[in-house]
């Protein structure tokens, strides 16, 4: 947990520094959606994702090697024979609450860095206009506004992410990602199973894709203030 320094922002009046854009969820196989609060809190506040990808080294004899636990920052890569860590090139100035006045989208990422052979990672994201009002129908009918959600045009970036991928065998490494509106059609063709589920008092759409090594995606690391 980091320490952050206290400030004041003026922002759009709507508790962001952008306008939001609006998204009709009447079309997902689910969707999740936060009050202002709660939306409010994950986009000033989210330090980073607490969870794990176990995967089997390449040398012999094999042992586990967990990856886990990612900031908003960390670019850090590890020897997919060994796991020991191999580079470090984070960059944390970006991503402190009082930069994201300005800066819109961050992330983060810890991997194998296999370059799409036995390449096994655990990140975070958030997309630029991280956060959009969501919909049950007409977005320009106020009624049908069911509360604030993630921005998911990109449904391969989600927030969380636990992966593993090796050639040939995507689906025998099981996959773990968290949004907050999310269509299988947007993964075929893997056949991935959804559910809504509570992280840290903040509710997901946790995805799963495949049942081999294990991986989760388990809470939510937030910054404190001085």
């Amino acid at each position: 947990m980091s320490t952050a320094d206290s400030f004041t922002a003026l922002g759009r009046g709507n508790g962001f520094p952008f306008c939001l854009n609006k998204l009709d969820v009447s079309g997902y196989d689910l969707h999740t959606a936060w009050d202002l609060q709660t939306a409010s809190n994950i986009y000033w506040n989210l330090n980073g994702i607490i969870g794990f990808f176990n995967f089997r080294s390449v040398e012999s004899p094999s042992v586990d090697i967990p990856i886990s636990n990612v900031r908003f920052g960390d670019q850090i890569e590890y020897d997919e024979d060994s796991g020991s860590e191999v580079s470090d090139t984070s960059d944390y100035s970006k991503v402190p609450p009082l930069q994201r006045v300005c800066t819109d989208g961050r992330d983060g990422q810890k991997n194998t860095g296999g370059n799409g052979f036995n390449d096994f990672q655990i990140s975070c994201s958030l997309q630029a206009q991280a956060i959009f009002k969501y919909y049950d129908g007409n977005t320009e009918d106020e009624s049908n506004f069911v509360g604030y959600g993630l921005n998911v045009n990109n449904p391969s970036i989600p927030l969380g992410f636990a992966y593993g991928f090796a050639v040939d065998a995507f689906v025998k490494f099981k996959h773990t990602f968290i949004t907050t509106a999310y269509k299988s059609a947007d993964y075929s063709p893997y056949s991935p199973s959804g559910s809504i589920v509570t992280i840290d008092n903040v509710d997901f759409v946790k995805v799963t894709i495949g049942t081999g090594a294990g991986s989760d995606i388990t809470g939510l690391d937030f910054y404190t203030y001085s």
